[in-house]
């Protein structure tokens, strides 16, 4: 009779693992920036796509010309906003890739 449990016991604990990892997904948003190759080039990046509306946090990487976007709690954050924040940077975004999609010149929205 136990050993019959096993399988409805293993498969209730997975899917409440399932259940967690799906509730702790982070859906950040990545931008591959050309022309930022120092330290205060990526802050001053930083300091505009942490500007962008619904933006919990932005960290730019000067060594891999790249910028990593995490949105508040249960927003979404405009691709465009943040392509456009790269740019008022003085900075040339490559492409952009998100729970929005995947982007290789300005998004529409």
């Amino acid at each position: 009779m136990k050993s019959s449990l096993i399988p409805t016991i293993v498969a209730w604990i997975m899917t409440c693992v399932a259940i967690v990892n799906a509730a702790e997904a982070v859906l950040e948003t990545s931008v591959t920036i050309e022309g930022m190759h120092c330290a205060v080039c990526a802050k001053k990046v930083t300091k505009k796509l942490t500007s962008v509306s619904n933006v919990k946090s932005a960290s730019a990487d000067p060594e891999k010309g790249t910028a990593v976007i995490v949105p508040a709690d249960g927003k979404d954050v405009s691709p465009k906003s943040l392509w456009e924040a790269v740019e008022s940077a003085g900075y040339k975004p490559t492409g952009l890739k998100g729970p929005a999609g995947t982007f290789t010149s300005k998004p529409k929205k």
